[in-house]
């Protein structure tokens, strides 16, 4: 059952919408867990669009890396859109957003992945 995210394809690419404004600690493993799903049986590249999440707690944050990780591991891309100010100010200030790509909409990270890569 997906308690976290809501996923379409769109050729290629798994497009996974965060279904809740807000992601406790104690529902890292959860999140990790329904991410490896999409990742193992939809698509090595993903976008996650963000619209829906108003509060990403450390712990959460610390699982985006990680999930990165993952999808770098199985040769894909993970990409970002749509996050509310309060939460692209979080990655901001950690200096995650150097890290991600992050896109103001979803068709612009969709476009990205068609993109010629320097």
């Amino acid at each position: 059952m997906a308690d976290f995210f809501s996923v379409k394809k769109v050729g290629d690419i798994a497009v996974a919408e965060i279904l809740k404004q807000e992601i406790t600690m104690y529902e890292t493993d959860k999140v990790k867990e329904e991410f490896m799903g999409i990742l193992e049986k939809e698509s090595k590249d993903i976008v996650i669009n963000f619209k829906n999440l108003d509060f990403i707690s450390s712990l959460v944050l610390a699982a985006t890396v990680y999930l990165l990780k993952l999808t770098k591991e199985k040769g894909g891309k993970l990409k970002f859109c749509e996050l509310k100010n309060k939460v692209k100010e979080i990655f901001e200030i950690t200096n995650l957003d150097k890290v991600f790509e992050i896109y103001p909409t979803e068709s612009a990270a969709l476009a990205a992945f068609h993109e010629k890569q320097p």
